[in-house]
This record gives C-alpha cells, sequence and structure tokens, in this order.
C-alpha cells in the first residue's frame, strides 16, 4: 500500500533553547547546484525552536542563533532550491545561505504557510486571503514574484476554481 514503518530516530543533541521546543529541523547544504554550478560540502542542521532559528555545523553539539523574533505560535516550513533555504510562516518569509544573516526577499514574495521548491522554481501556498491560491516564482529564480506575463515570469494558479477550500498540503514529486 505504500505505507513503511518509521525506522525510529537519533538523538541529536539535548541543547536547551529555554523553554522553546524544536518544532522543526532541516538538513541544508548551501550553494549545492547555482547558475554558476560551484559546490559546497557544508552540511548545515537547522533548527527552529519558538522565536528562534539556529544552525549547527557539527551534527548538532554547538548551535549558532540567527534569528530570535519569529512567530512562536506558526509552524515554520522550508524548501531549498538555488543553493538556499527559503521559509515560509504566514506572516515573515526569508531566504538564508548559511551563516548568521538572512537574505531579503521582496515583499512580492507570498508570506504563505507552506513552500516547496520543483522545476527551478519555488511554488508557495496556504496565503492568508488566497488560501486556493498556488504561488510560483519565476524560472531559476525566488525573488522575482511579480506578474508580467512572459514566458517564465512567476505564475499564480487556482485550485479548485478559487471555491474557498483551502490548500492542505504541498509536496514535490520529481
Amino acid at each position: 500500500l505504500g505505507v513503511k514503518k518509521r525506522g525510529g530516530y537519533s538523538v541529536v543533541n539535548t541543547v536547551s533553547f529555554g523553554s522553546q521546543t524544536v518544532k522543526d529541523m532541516y538538513g541544508f547544504i548551501p550553494s549545492t547546484l547555482t547558475v554558476s554550478f560551484s559546490t559546497n560540502s557544508t552540511e548545515y542542521l537547522v533548527v527552529f525552536a519558538g522565536t528562534t532559528m539556529a544552525y549547527a555545523l557539527n551534527g548538532g553539539s554547538t548551535f549558532t542563533i540567527v534569528i530570535t523574533t519569529l512567530n512562536s505560535s506558526t509552524h515554520v516550513d522550508c524548501a531549498t532550491e538555488f543553493g538556499q533555504l527559503w521559509c515560509v510562516n504566514g506572516d515573515r518569509r526569508f531566504a538564508w545561505a548559511g551563516g548568521t544573516r538572512t537574505i531579503s526577499v521582496p515583499s512580492s514574495f507570498p508570506a504563505g504557510t507552506m513552500i516547496e521548491g520543483h522545476a527551478n522554481r519555488l511554488w508557495v501556498a496556504g496565503v492568508p486571503g488566497n488560501e486556493s491560491i498556488v504561488y510560483g516564482s519565476k524560472f531559476l529564480g525566488g525573488l522575482t514574484w511579480d506578474l508580467a506575463g512572459d514566458p517564465g515570469d512567476p505564475v499564480q494558479i487556482p485550485i479548485g476554481s478559487r471555491d474557498g477550500t483551502d490548500i492542505a498540503c504541498m509536496k514535490s514529486y520529481s
């Protein structure tokens, strides 16, 4: 039936983020394939706990804090595309390529609750007020979201003829 038993778990670290519980965790290798075809083998373990985003380079024994101002009541969803980690949580969106600073994204970048990378675009859904629309970035670019009508430009795809039914999840399958 396509269902497999989960393989268990591994303890990464017992590091404390105060009273904040780690809600989301991602493995990330920046710049694995970019337009310049540069490679980087640095692997980051990225965690989201409460209002905090932090990363570790050493398998999780020491974390460096990147952000301390996230909304602790919302889930952070991230996708890797174009050598960066792109994240949304309903009211904030940002990109990160390693280190201690995030990359600013334009105001046209949709503030959704779900994000996926697929076919050289970023895809965002769960935008408040437009829960039945999937937004696609410009082809080969995550920073362009303004519609222009040219091939490769950003797209907006209504699902269910805008019947008011929210998109519940998104997953890329190659």
